[in-house]
């Protein structure tokens, strides 16, 4: 019995031993009679809320039911004598004693509302239903469905579609305001947020809190053991009383939020779940047997964020998926689209409902496997012998667990690819010295340009990082080095630039500055050189300098949080967007507002500005003797502003030039502004072109046209609305020519910007170069804390390449470097998450009644 229920017990039986005491002090027959009602009443009560009690000793009800009896047989004698009343009180004593001995339990309610979810609380669950010290009940909760269509919730309730061996209590039958929970555990964190699915505001977070002692919020998702920004801020974080996360990394990703006290890094039930799936698998379901018995098996996994970002090229590479599959006797395939895959399409984009259900049919008429929409995935991730999905579902992180090689997919490649196309590598920053050009790319290399011999070479990695990850994301020549901004890599590093051709030490030719981070917290996109400091851009610290003097860091936290001020910051909005050096300044912007901060950089003193014009926000920025150069990211204009004077002139872009929205309807027409003797260069990122300006007379036009003409068609490993035009590197070559690689197909060109003229270049690696890179391996990697181990489908690795591995391959030596992995995955890896989740909290119950019993 729930202990505040007992102690509610034991006070009104001492309310009847008060009532006894008043027998004998009243003189009247009416007086008696109505203590004597009331008795009775009392002791109905007690008997009610006993009956609804879980309680092993049933004679409390009958001895509670003999008292009444004799209460009643008393109330027509007319005189009460000191024996009657102690035969009274000896019942009442009676019940007391038979109370005290029935033991104290915690009342546990877990309140899921998806089955589909219920894995994410199961495990806790049923350490509970073990306990003896605790009563716990499932309460399935409704909730509703976005029909966009109709413009309508629609009603849900899943009760009925839970497992057998869990034992469900109707939601109307169990009054929270009533029972007043010890525990409630929830795993919904959005309350009234979310636009697809809500629960009932009964169930919201802030009414829940009312009625429960401890509210738990458990996560319905797994990641690599780090949690998302856009998951640090829902309503239920302010009113729940724990949060259970999956590991010690995942409660930093919390630091300096007021709740973080509340996480318990415990694991994830969800992984209990597949853990012990693992140990004893279930069997094949017959109705599958026909279908895959025989062959090697991959689940295709596709998640609701796949649609909202590819939409329907997510389509085509399912189908390709399809066709691929239906021609091999030796695979099958298991596809699992998420829950609320077609909710999401029907809601969002109603008018390709009507593909996708062709895209079901197609599977299910031509038998090209399994399509489960059972309501776990134990059994498929069991089954399967490999796993897929675009890296969006937590899915991913389960099947990590279960030991299932993961290939993770872009929508932007095709299954088969043109196997004789030479390969053309995307750059993200650029340095030149007279003799060559220095790039760092997608993945971990370094590239050199032969500018006399127009070719591209293969000088190097870092073999101390990852090796198929972005680990390096800008480049700058710094005296004799190559100083090389980290990204994955998480640290700083630099290569010597002698000799300048040859392939000698060009494996040992990058070599890191630091020790490994013990967290991630140098992840930086472009990097500045200013004296004897290297200035980092980040998305998440905004603005951080290193001296290469001293070793020391500085993070300009408190100059972004005044950028920032008063201006609402969405989770996927970078710290900043783009900055510039003049002399001792730094301009910086955020590409999402209007203000403008200039640092100091040999004080640290700051000031924000807001120049008056009518752009939208300040983007890319460039600042010459003259004033400052900033970038509207909606329309592409340009605006030269003077600080001292406050003046602005804005420089309409060209009717020919034009941005388009990408993620979040967000425009970010240019990336860099780059000054350049007489001009202003401006590169474009989600635009059809590059501008030149004419500082003399503000002349302000479209060039190298040709070469960016057909930047808007989507192509293989390129769309226009997901990827940049151009790469983001600075192209400066010098004052009058400019070096831009085109992203829809990795080509150079170099621009004259006085005679807008052009030279189309093929950066192309031979194919020893590409043999050195690549060698025998399969692509399967841990790239950082925040990623999983698998392969990533890019430039290197093709879809059709991992299917012939994963028919071939060593898929164990895989599995054996994946489980070597999940260090940082989560906590309790071996299926005991729920149990220590639930010993947890029935310690914190106990240590609480400890002290109020103290007290």
């Amino acid at each position: 019995m729930q202990k505040q229920t007992k102690e509610k017990l034991i006070g009104q039986l001492d309310e009847l031993r008060r009532l006894h005491k008043k027998l004998n002090m009243l003189l009247t027959f009416e007086g008696r009679l109505a203590i004597l009602k009331e008795c009775q009443r009392i002791a109905i009560a007690i008997g009610e809320c006993i009956e609804q009690e879980p309680v092993a000793d049933t004679r409390i009800v009958s001895g509670l039911e003999d008292y009444c009896e004799q209460a009643y047989v008393v109330s027509g004698v007319d005189y009460i004598t000191q024996r009657t009343i102690d035969l009274l009180a000896g019942s009442v004593e009676e019940v007391s004693r038979m109370l005290e001995k029935i033991p104290d339990k915690y009342r546990v309610v877990f309140l899921p509302y998806k089955v589909e979810m219920w894995d994410s609380l199961e495990s806790i669950w049923r350490a509970c239903r073990e306990d003896e010290r605790c009563e716990c009940s499932v309460v399935p909760i409704p909730y509703f469905e976005a029909n966009t269509v109709e413009q309508k919730w629609e009603y849900r309730y899943d009760g009925e579609r839970f497992p057998k061996d869990v034992p469900i209590t109707y939601y109307r039958d169990y009054d929270l305001e009533r029972y007043k929970p010890d525990i409630a555990y929830i795993h919904n964190p959005y309350d009234d947020n979310n636009v697809l699915t809500s629960v009932f505001a009964d169930y919201y977070s802030r009414e829940l809190k009312k009625h429960v002692g401890k509210l738990v919020y458990v996560p319905y998702y797994v990641t690599p053991g780090w949690i998302a920004k856009d998951h640090l801020y829902f309503p239920s974080y302010k009113y729940m009383d724990y949060m259970v996360v999956q590991s010690k990394y995942a409660k930093e990703c919390f630091n300096g939020l007021w709740y973080q006290e509340k996480l318990l890094p415990l694991g994830s039930p969800k992984l209990d779940k597949i853990i012990q799936a693992c140990q004893n698998p279930p069997a094949m379901p017959k109705e599958w047997e026909k279908k895959l018995r025989g062959k090697k098996i991959l689940l295709l996994n596709i998640g609701v964020g796949d649609f909202y970002t590819y939409g329907e090229r997510m389509f085509r590479k399912v189908r390709q998926i399809f066709e691929f599959v239906k021609k091999r006797k030796d695979m099958a395939l298991i596809w699992r689209p998420h829950p609320l895959l077609k909710v999401t399409i029907g809601s969002v984009r109603p008018k390709l409902l009507e593909d996708y259900k062709k895209l079901v049919e197609t599977f299910l008429t031509e038998e090209i496997g399994v399509y489960d929409t059972t309501s776990e995935v134990e059994a498929s991730l069991t089954l399967c012998d490999g796993y897929i999905d675009a890296g969006g579902s937590s899915v991913v992180n389960l099947a990590g667990v279960a030991g299932k090689p993961i290939f993770i997919m872009s929508y932007l490649y095709s299954v088969e690819r043109e196997k004789t196309k030479p390969l053309a590598p995307r750059f993200y920053g650029m340095a030149g010295t007279e003799e060559s050009v220095w790039f760092v790319s997608d993945f971990n290399a370094l590239f050199r340009w032969d500018r006399k011999e127009k070719y591209l070479q293969y000088a190097g990695r870092n073999k101390e990082e990852a090796l198929w990850a972005p680990v390096y994301s800008d480049i700058s020549v710094i005296g004799d080095s190559l100083w090389l901004c980290p990204q994955v890599a998480g640290r700083q590093a630099f290569a010597d630039l002698q000799p300048e051709s040859g392939t000698e030490n060009r494996e040992e030719r990058i070599r890191s500055c630091e020790e490994p981070a013990d967290e991630e917290g140098k992840a930086f996109f472009r990097m500045l050189v200013w004296r004897d400091f290297v200035i980092y851009l980040s998305g998440d610290k905004g603005i951080v300098s290193y001296c290469r003097t001293n070793g020391e860091w500085q993070e300009y936290a408190e100059a972004i949080e005044q950028l920032w001020k008063d201006t609402v910051r969405e989770p996927w909005m970078g710290a900043v967007f783009d900055a510039c050096i003049q002399g001792d300044d730094l301009w910086v912007t955020t590409g999402y507002h209007k203000k403008v901060l200039k640092l100091c950089l040999q004080d640290g003193a700051f000031c924000i500005y807001e120049p008056q014009s009518d752009a939208s926000g300040y983007g890319a920025v460039c600042a010459d003797g003259n004033g400052v150069w900033l970038s509207d990211p909606a329309t592409g204009d340009l605006i030269h502003w003077k600080p001292e004077s406050g003046n602005c002139q804005t420089y309409p872009a060209p009717d020919s030039f034009r941005s388009w929205p990408i993620g979040n309807s967000v425009r970010l027409a240019h990336r860099r502004l780059l000054e350049m003797g007489e001009y202003i260069i401006a590169l474009p990122h989600f635009a059809n072109g590059i501008l030149r300006l004419h500082k003399a007379d503000g002349r302000i036009e479209q060039i190298a046209d040709g070469f960016l003409a057909d930047v808007e068609e989507a192509k293989e490993g390129y769309d226009p609305f997901l990827a940049p035009v151009v790469s983001v590197m600075d192209g400066r070559l010098d004052e009058e020519h400019l070096l831009v690689q085109r992203m829809s197909d990795g080509k150079l060109a170099c621009i004259d910007i006085r005679e807008d003229t052009y030279e189309e270049l093929e950066a192309l690696l031979s194919k020893e170069d590409l043999r050195e890179i690549k060698g025998e391996v399969s692509g399967f990697e841990k790239a950082s804390k925040r990623e999983g181990f698998w392969c990533r489908e890019n430039l290197l690795f093709s879809m059709e390449e991992f299917f012939m591995w994963f028919l071939e391959g060593d898929r164990e030596a895989v599995r054996k470097r994946q489980m070597d992995s999940l260090s940082v995955t989560a906590a309790n890896l071996d299926g005991t998450c729920g149990k220590k989740v639930h010993e947890y909290m029935i310690g914190i119950l106990q240590k609480e009644q400890q002290n109020e019993e103290s007290r």
